[in-house]
């Protein structure tokens, strides 16, 4: 993966002298621990690697479904030629259905979902930093409030930037949107 596709959002060391934060730059960490340590990396990487393969489940690439431009992009590439080279006939196409999009998770451990500025997201919705390592894992009221706010602005971003875009185009083009997302129940 090249530099733009990997990068290391937050790092903690946790050694003799307890747990901290360890500063991230372009060059990686710097650290200087103690006796025995863990250092705990959470890196941002997308979920592809080299040449999308439609048959290789691993080698799927996904439309960020939580970004407004990437859905329009796919409503234009999709929808719109569909649209343009249907022509007049495209009066008779009664809606679209689409199946299981999702947000990329392809039983990945360790995983969640991250669009660009997401952590500057969270802060300006729930007036705090997000603490990455509670997205993983704790116990603390604190751990499962990020948790909470976290899938809750997934969720407020995915009907804003799919679910509405869709909705809102099929609605001005006069026909239906329909599916099932992934994992519903």
């Amino acid at each position: 993966l090249s530099e733009k596709e990997i990068r290391i959002l937050k790092a903690v060391l946790e050694d003799q002298n307890g747990t901290r934060e360890v500063a991230v730059t372009e060059e990686g960490v710097a650290i200087t621990p103690t006796g025995r340590w863990t250092l705990e990396l959470y890196i941002l990487r997308y979920t592809f690697e080299g040449e999308e393969d439609p048959t290789n489940w691993e080698k799927l690439r996904d439309v960020d479904l939580l970004n407004p431009a990437s859905v329009r992009r796919f409503l234009e590439v999709t929808h719109e030629r569909y649209k343009s080279r249907l022509g007049d006939t495209f009066a008779t196409v009664e809606g679209f259905f689409t199946d299981e999009p999702q947000l990329g998770n392809r039983a990945k451990e360790n995983y969640v979902v991250w669009t660009p500025d997401l952590d500057k997201k969270f802060y300006e919705t729930y007036g705090y930093e997000l603490h990455i390592p509670s997205l993983f894992e704790g116990v603390s009221d604190a751990d499962l409030m990020t948790r909470m706010h976290y899938y809750r602005l997934v969720a407020s971003l995915f009907k804003s930037a799919y679910i509405d875009q869709i909705a809102d185009w099929c609605e001005a083009n006069g026909t239906l949107s329909s599916g099932h997302l992934l994992f519903e129940e």
